[in-house]
């Protein structure tokens, strides 16, 4: 997920338009904010799982509390990206 970010941040100018599968229009400066807040969730979850935490260990942590307000809406609440994210890295 990050790595395609990267790929589109690295392609677009910037006026370009995003039109995300959800939220609001975006542009690129608000995606390297997203690809930043997606990074630092990362870096949270890959340590609570280094340090032997399970899903729901990790969930009960509340890793994104301090980011909820700003990003968890409707279906992409915290458990959602938790989820997403630390399947992704329980496969790598």
């Amino acid at each position: 997920m990050i790595a395609v970010m990267d790929q589109y941040i690295a392609k677009i100018n910037d006026q370009a338009k995003v039109i995300p599968s959800h939220g609001r229009l975006s542009n690129k400066a608000r995606m390297k904010v997203y690809r930043d807040m997606i990074v630092v969730v990362r870096d949270r979850i890959q340590k609570a799982m280094a340090d032997g935490k399970d899903l729901p260990a990790i969930n009960a942590m509340k890793l994104t509390a301090d980011l909820d307000e700003t990003w968890a809406s409707g279906c992409i609440n915290a458990e959602f990206v938790t989820r997403i994210i630390y399947e992704n890295l329980k496969k790598n």
